[in-house]
């Protein structure tokens, strides 16, 4: 029978390192995905500015400007929006390293991995260093 809602489980000093180290892991590759979605999301905020500035411009000149001016939206549009995805993928591949190293850790137990994972059902209970 495993531990009850809510439970304060008491874990050696090493375990709880290692489950520390491994959520600090966890933390670093959310902020690293949230970077790419931000890059992403600036990148359409830029291309869209470019867009609106290509258009009043296009309409005190020429078509080509215009022109020029969608192509300029789109190079930015694409370049950002690849840069974010490279910089989200780098996130996932850390968490997946750490799944990887998480589940085939011998110091944690079943519970402490899907807790270290995000992946548990007793979100109350607390490890704590005995």
């Amino acid at each position: 029978m495993g531990p009850a809602e809510g439970e304060v489980v008491q874990v050696s000093q090493e375990v709880f390192a290692l489950m520390k180290r491994y959520r600090d892991g966890y933390h670093v590759s959310t902020v690293i995905v949230t970077a790419g979605n931000a890059i992403k999301i600036l990148g359409g905020i830029v291309a869209g500015i470019i867009a609106v500035a290509s258009i009043i411009a296009a309409s005190q000149s020429s078509a080509a400007v215009a022109v020029g001016g969608i192509l300029v939206t789109i190079a930015y549009g694409l370049l950002f929006y690849l840069s974010g995805m490279l910089v989200g993928a780098q996130g996932q591949i850390l968490k997946a390293t750490l799944d990887t190293a998480v589940n085939t850790s011998p110091s944690l137990t079943k519970i402490q991995r899907a807790r270290i994972m995000s992946i548990d059902q007793n979100r109350n209970m607390r490890f704590v260093m005995k």
